[in-house]
């Protein structure tokens, strides 16, 4: 992804983005209705705030999700929909449950890597 994009093309992209990401989630696992949820805020509300709480958590563990190491989502990826919007999931772990299940084959795990590769990236971008 090239550095040169304005901070307007960077909103955009992450927002659409973000948004087919959940669009997939929500699609593969029907039952998460926190991703439902997270849906509807992230398409109804403004994208700067969400990229930025997005941004620090992400940002920390940039080596992690480079190098593709299961442990971001097992471990470290657990504040992510309760921190971008606040939403009610009682500290329970969308991530580490998902990336357990066994709906979760060896693709879907390399696609959800290059989505969070994608956010990284545009989240470096953003914050510098």
């Amino acid at each position: 992804m090239s550095g040169n994009l304005s901070k307007i093309d960077i909103l955009r992209i992450f927002k659409d983005n973000l948004l087919d990401f959940l669009d997939d989630l929500v699609n593969h696992f029907p039952h998460e209705s926190d991703f439902v949820m997270l849906q509807l805020v992230c398409s109804d509300s403004p994208i700067e705030p969400i990229i930025d709480k997005f941004s620090k958590i992400i940002i920390p563990y940039k080596k992690m999700v480079e190098e593709e190491n299961e442990v971001f989502f097992l471990e470290k990826c657990s504040t992510i929909l309760k921190d971008i919007k606040s939403l009610n999931t009682d500290k329970i772990d969308h991530f580490k449950r998902i990336w357990t299940s066994p709906r979760m084959t060896r693709d879907d795990k390399k696609q959800m890597f290059r989505w969070f590769k994608l956010f990284l990236s545009l989240s470096v971008q953003w914050t510098t």
